[in-house]
This record gives C-alpha cells, sequence and structure tokens, in this order.
C-alpha cells in the first residue's frame, strides 16, 4: 500500500513538472505587452503633432 502511494505521489509530481506552463504565460503577457506598447508610441508619434496644435489652441482660448 505504502509504495503504491509513493508511485502516485511520484507520478502526480512529474505530471505537474511536465504540464507547467508558467513561463509560457508569461512570455505570452510579455508579448502582449510589447506589442501594445509598440502601437501606442507609433499612434502618438503619427497622432503627436495634432494633438500638441489642439492643446495649443484650446491653451490659446483659456
Amino acid at each position: 500500500m505504502l509504495t503504491e502511494l509513493k508511485q502516485f505521489a511520484t507520478s502526480l509530481w512529474a505530471r505537474a513538472l511536465v504540464t507547467r506552463e508558467d513561463g509560457q504565460a508569461l512570455v505570452e503577457y510579455a508579448l502582449i505587452i510589447s506589442l501594445v506598447s509598440i502601437a501606442a508610441i507609433a499612434g502618438l508619434t503619427l497622432l503627436g503633432g495634432n494633438i500638441n496644435t489642439l492643446f495649443n489652441e484650446v491653451a490659446g482660448k483659456v
């Protein structure tokens, strides 16, 4: 009985080591964050001049 319990615990431990996806999820989140930041930088670069002009107009009217 004790050897069967040890074998079962060992198989559960081995299965947990094989199916861990913590690192994979971390890499996926890092890729998503990097793509969102690249899109935000590109958008601000393209619209930065227009936004600056709009803020200057509003500041002039205030």
